[in-house]
């Protein structure tokens, strides 16, 4: 069967999915609700809001006091109590407790469950929006039904060792990030029978709760899209395309924030000026938009498709390998068997376990754990609840440790807000997700000075990936192309971790004013380059150690100072320097996280057989520069699923994803052109010689001479360097310059068609 791309799934109408929070928050809710704790948490004004720690205790006091009843009545034994409460105060409610049946009518038991669920979504609200756009259901399948939808659909059935009956598919994906999520759905419109496992929501990375701090993608819509057909007029002309929808998601985005900022009086900070023109592609992604465009997605994998199954709230745990195939269960009790297995769990793990630790912040922590609240997972906000509680209203001093990934907590943000004023927050990394942080704790509390450690020098580009990585015709022709394929990442090694022109130049304006300081280290946050030592007041000392670090500091100190980018006395002519000591009252750990290959992840140990038959399409297991990004997990997605069911799906129920012939995939371009487009840094070979043309006819043009310095993706830096330079401001200016710094860097690694500037 052939089914036009625009056919597939049928989409008579974009009708967004999110719904603006205020369309859900903005009448009272019922009185001891958990809708009205949400709300009282959540979707109040500065003042009025309670916190959410304190509502964690009230519904920790409960459960307890419910348990002892239960107990006293006989439902419950005292180690089955000790054991639920245990599980409760950790964070480890609602959906994840494994269900046990119980023969007792208890209607104790009834009033436990509710508590756990209530809970459950107090602390999950932040992954159901985006920049405040709410998505208001998730995909689930009870294990039960996923048997009973497999036999209605006429899958084969297979049996377990003890006798069970378990529904055999063609593929389990193991995690819906962006990269699952486009493998499954590529698969499904394929006639794949496909069951995808999410322990959180879709595409949690890019909600509230995974990223808070990001409030913008910073890169284009175009880059933002993860639909991929084989060439970019085919991706673009799919209905549930970002870019094709855009003129109606982008007015939709912006009624969330503003529906935010009405429930909350918080108003929503970095969304560009530019991300306004309902057509314009090129412009800045929001990650409202973004959240739209993923929720649409999944909506169209758990709805659209008879023999696909996305299952949330349902974290995967085991896999096993018998007799040609794999058994997966999940800790909700489904269980299912599959032929081939994709691995899509993404680079932070399902509760930012795979987050890079700082041995010096953890000597801390044991040196002073009273006077430490240390937090790196979901649910820690849970177990640390008074102690919170006492930091906010003041009775307690102490210095949170907190993973940047926590920072759409409310627990967290909540505490970080009442900082007095004076205080000092440390965040320490060195790229766009560390940037991003201290400018999101900026904008938390004016009161606090946010200290920016960084290893280098930061550098700027529009994206995090070098610009040629990103053309379509690049991507579609080297993903599978491994001599291609190291080329481009040497490159990538070269180009290091830049941020984005706008974070960047966010970033020195904030230090313009006093708010922000960027430490430039020249080396790792370490036990070699600081000193941290607990004070009797709960806060942290850190000192800087070694005497080239601080010849580096005060040397960067002094060259932002003599170039406007930091205030030369702040309060009572105190110096605005980290040189002198300073005393911190949280830090938050923004070190990036560890890749996990394939060859390291447990199921490595399974065998030879079973090894061939298992694939990723993740971040974290990336054999391709592309594939850190979301037009590289789109396209590697697409290609999965075209060998998948190439392989797997029988000819009666395969379906072909046409295009027409304009729309023809950028695979099958000549490898000489794409070579072309990698030497030009993604753009496009006809366009170089049209700007050298004109240039050698004197018709110069300040924005295309700046597509030879910034090609690809680079409208930011393009905008700058084509300005008067009397426009730019200095924090423009420095943006710029780092801009150049870095091409100049890339052009001596790998010279190409490059217009030196004189």
């Amino acid at each position: 069967m052939k089914i036009p791309s625009s056919q597939s799934p049928p989409v008579e109408r974009y009708v967004p999915i999110t719904v603006p929070v205020d369309k859900v928050f903005s009448e009272k809710q019922p009185t001891n609700s958990v809708a009205q704790s949400l709300q009282d948490a959540y979707y109040t004004h500065p003042g009025q809001e309670k916190l959410l720690s304190d509502i964690y205790q009230e519904n920790q006091t409960l459960y307890k006091e419910t348990l002892e009843q239960a107990v006293a009545e006989g439902s419950l034994t005292l180690e089955q109590a000790e054991a639920r409460e245990a599980t409760f105060n950790s964070g480890q409610v609602g959906p994840y407790r494994p269900k046990t049946k119980d023969a007792s009518n208890s209607h104790l038991l009834d009033v436990l469950t509710d508590l756990e669920g209530d809970q459950f979504f107090l602390s999950r609200q932040p992954q159901q929006c985006g920049d405040g756009l709410y998505r208001p259901m998730d995909f689930y399948v009870s294990p039960g039904h996923l048997t009973i939808h497999g036999a209605a659909q006429g899958w084969e059935i297979s049996k377990t060792k003890d006798g069970t009956d378990v529904p055999v598919a063609d593929v389990v994906v193991v995690g819906a990030g962006p990269g699952g999520l486009m493998t499954s759905w590529q698969l499904a419109r394929r006639g794949g029978r496909v069951v995808c496992f999410e322990s959180e929501l879709a595409g949690s990375n890019f909600n509230d709760g995974g990223a808070k701090a990001v409030h913008h993608m910073r890169t284009s819509v175009a880059l933002t899209n993860i639909v991929s057909e084989g060439g970019p007029t085919g991706s673009w002309k799919h209905p549930l395309s970002l870019q094709g929808q855009i003129g109606i998601i982008r007015p939709h985005a912006a009624a969330g924030r503003e529906g935010q900022t009405k429930l909350t009086g918080e108003n929503m900070h970095g969304v560009p000026k530019e991300s306004t023109d309902l057509h314009d592609t090129s412009s800045p992604a929001t990650r409202g938009e973004l959240w739209e465009h993923l929720s649409q997605l999944s909506h169209s994998l758990a709805t659209d498709f008879p023999n696909a199954v996305l299952c949330e709230r349902s974290p995967v745990q085991d896999v096993s390998y018998e007799d040609g195939l794999f058994t997966v269960t999940t800790t909700r009790g489904h269980q299912i068997k599959c032929k081939e297995l994709v691995l899509s769990t993404g680079l932070t793990g399902s509760r930012g376990e795979q987050a890079r630790r700082l041995p010096v912040i953890e000597k801390l922590h044991q040196q002073a754990p009273d006077s430490t609240i240390f937090m790196e997972k979901t649910g820690d906000s849970q177990t640390q609840a008074s102690r919170l509680s006492e930091v906010v209203t003041g009775q307690k001093k102490a210095t949170l440790v907190v993973n940047d990934r926590l920072l759409g907590d409310q627990s967290f943000r909540q505490t970080f807000a009442s900082l007095p004023q004076g205080d000092h927050a440390a965040i320490i990394g060195s790229g766009e997700s560390a940037v991003k942080g201290a400018l999101e704790l900026a904008h938390l509390n004016p009161n606090l000075t946010v200290d920016l450690f960084v290893k280098g020098r930061l550098e700027s580009a529009q994206v995090q990936v070098p610009s040629e990585n990103f053309a379509s015709v690049v991507i579609e022709n080297t993903l599978n192309d491994p001599d291609r394929t190291a080329q481009l990442a040497e490159m990538y090694k070269v180009f290091d971790t830049p941020v984005t022109p706008r974070s960047l130049q966010e970033l020195f304006e904030l230090q313009q004013s006093g708010r922000v300081r960027i430490v430039e280290l020249g080396q790792y946050f370490d036990e070699d380059s600081v000193t941290l030592t607990p004070q009797s007041d709960g806060t942290t000392r850190m000192d800087l150690k070694d005497p080239e670090v601080l010849k580096t500091v005060l040397g960067n100190e002094a060259d932002y100072k003599s170039k406007g980018l930091m205030p030369r006395t702040v309060g009572d002519s105190h110096e605005n320097t980290v040189t002198g000591g300073v005393n911190y009252s949280a830090f938050v750990i923004a070190a990036g996280y560890h890749k996990q290959k394939l060859q390291s992840h447990p199921l490595a140990q399974l065998s030879e057989e079973a090894q061939a038959k298992i694939h990723a399409n993740t971040i974290s297991n990336s054999l391709h520069p592309a594939q850190t990004a979301l037009p590289g997990l789109g396209a590697a997605g697409r290609h999965l699923a075209e060998e998948l069911a190439t392989r797997l799906v029988p000819d009666d129920r395969r379906v072909e994803i046409t295009l027409s012939e304009k729309d023809r995939p950028d695979k099958d371009v000549s490898i000489s052109v794409v070579d072309q487009f990698i030497r030009n840094g993604g753009v496009s070979p006809a366009f170089i010689d049209h700007v050298n043309e004109a240039i050698s006819m004197n018709t110069r043009d300040p924005r295309s001479e700046a597509f030879l310095v910034f090609g690809g993706q680079d409208s930011k830096l393009r905008e700058l360097l084509a300005s008067p330079p009397e426009a730019l401001s200095d924090a423009q200016k420095e943006v710029l310059q780092r801009g150049l710094e870095l091409q100049h860097r890339l052009n001596e690694a790998k010279p190409h068609i490059y217009k030196p500037l004189t």
